[in-house]
């Protein structure tokens, strides 16, 4: 039996079908068996592995995903307590507009008046 083998070289021999770390002497079927139980029992923890950093790495994006969601939150609620500001802004600027257009439109009926009163005055 070979004992100065790395771990790296143990898997790589038990992935593959190489016997050499292992010697197993003729008719001693249950331990060839319990080799072969090994390397099956190798295999899933291998693909466990991959499973289990698959997931991780997932599980990674995911919560990159919650944090560019959790800024977005944050601006809505933002945007959303200034909207009553905004709105009674919005309301002062209207109610001056109607006031300037009022103002507006009798300084033209002021001023038609006036040019009729002219015309009048002149014919």
């Amino acid at each position: 039996m070979r004992y100065n083998i790395t771990d790296d070289e143990a898997a790589q021999m038990l992935t593959s079908d190489q016997m050499v770390p292992f010697v197993i002497l003729e008719g001693a079927e249950g331990e060839q068996q319990i080799l072969r139980d090994i390397r099956t029992q190798y295999s899933k923890v291998i693909e466990l592995e991959k499973s289990l950093i698959e997931y991780r790495h997932c599980m990674q994006r995911l919560s990159m995903h919650v944090m560019k969601q959790g800024s977005l939150v944050q601006r809505i609620e933002h945007h959303a307590q200034k909207a009553p500001l905004n709105i009674d802004q919005g309301v002062h600027q209207l109610e001056r507009a109607q006031e300037y257009n009022h103002s507006l439109s009798a300084s033209w009926f002021v001023l038609v008046l006036g040019i009729f009163v002219l015309l009048k005055l002149v014919f």
